[in-house]
């Protein structure tokens, strides 16, 4: 039996469907409609759940993310969701856009999920953000038959970009994210007008299995318990052999093309660290920025691997004092 999370209409599959993406109106039967009463919890408690469903009104949805280990910000953000060339897209703040879109690129078996509280915040300051699960993962994950190397993973992002007819783009990536996205980059430079590297990795002086996860175990105490369970359940919705064959891809890519290639992103790139981030020391960071053309380096006190999830309204500055 086919979930809705993998269901899309014609319109849908290939390109935006009107009714559910691009279109101010409410969300299309196409779509992936979320959670009872049109409205999608970050790890909310249910009590706090009956206290906000009463004030959103029609076509607009709440989305609650943790702010930090135990305060929740709610805000009500109006979003849109549907699938571009088959990969499961969300996107928030106005449409059509008034400037570059700000595409936002997860890391390595996860989903868009964890960017929703900085693309709510840079949402709030005008841009037009748009989050895509790669292909192979989370609601994307049937999207493709095998797991895609990191080119193949970039060729996706390609036709979906295409699809959307967004035009040039400020690509802003997670992780292992960021060389799928240091692909394009290089490959395609008319298509990206900005690039921001949050907390790269793979790191390329530590690239066995061991090393990276007693990497991830060493950052998990720095990150909020709500992102903790966010990726436990995309890294379950991914399953375990994929990730592992998507670890290996980016291993092999780490180990020498990642490096190469930031030496021919021609646009300006800001790489953003927490200053507790296991997964991308400071002494990497330090290599990815001097690797490229064009890059700065920038690190946000107290803050691990993610970023971007503890501190959204702190990364999106960061990223709009660069854009400026």
């Amino acid at each position: 039996m086919t979930s809705k999370d993998d269901e899309s209409c014609a319109a849908c599959h290939d390109c935006i469907c009107p009714n559910c993406f691009h279109a101010d109106a409410p969300i299309g039967a196409c779509a992936w409609n979320g959670a009872e009463d049109g409205i999608v919890f970050h790890d909310v408690s249910s009590a706090l759940r009956k206290a906000l469903a009463p004030a959103v009104g029609a076509g607009e949805k709440a989305v609650v993310a943790a702010r930090g280990v135990d305060e929740h910000v709610a805000r009500p953000v109006t979003w849109r969701e549907g699938r571009v060339a088959g990969l499961y897209t969300r996107r928030f703040g106005p449409w059509p856009s008034r400037g570059a879109v700000v595409v936002l690129v997860h890391g390595l078996g996860l989903s868009g999920r964890y960017f929703t509280p900085l693309a709510r915040s840079l949402a709030a300051a005008g841009r037009t953000v748009l989050v895509p699960d790669l292909p192979g993962s989370a609601r994307s994950r049937r999207a493709v038959r095998r797991t895609p190397a990191v080119e193949e993973a970039a060729e996706a992002l390609l036709r979906w970009q295409t699809a959307a007819a967004i035009g040039p783009c400020v690509w802003v990536a997670n992780s292992v994210g960021c060389q799928t996205t240091a692909v394009l980059a290089a490959d395609h430079p008319h298509l990206v007008q900005r690039m921001v590297f949050i907390g790269p990795a793979l790191d390329a002086t530590a690239l066995s299995p061991a090393r990276q996860l007693l990497r991830l175990l060493a950052d998990a105490p720095r990150e909020p318990p709500s992102l903790l369970a966010l990726a436990a359940a995309d890294y379950l919705v991914t399953g375990a052999g994929r990730f592992l064959a998507m670890f290996h891809q980016a291993q092999q890519d780490a180990a020498g093309p990642f490096v190469v290639r930031l030496g021919q992103i021609e646009v300006p790139a800001l790489v953003l660290r927490g200053s507790k981030d296991r997964v991308a020391p400071q002494s990497w960071a330090e290599r990815v920025c001097t690797g490229l053309l064009d890059g700065r380096l920038a690190v946000v006190s107290g803050a691990g691997h993610a970023v971007h999830f503890s501190r959204p309204d702190t990364t999106a500055r960061q990223i709009l004092q660069f854009l400026q």
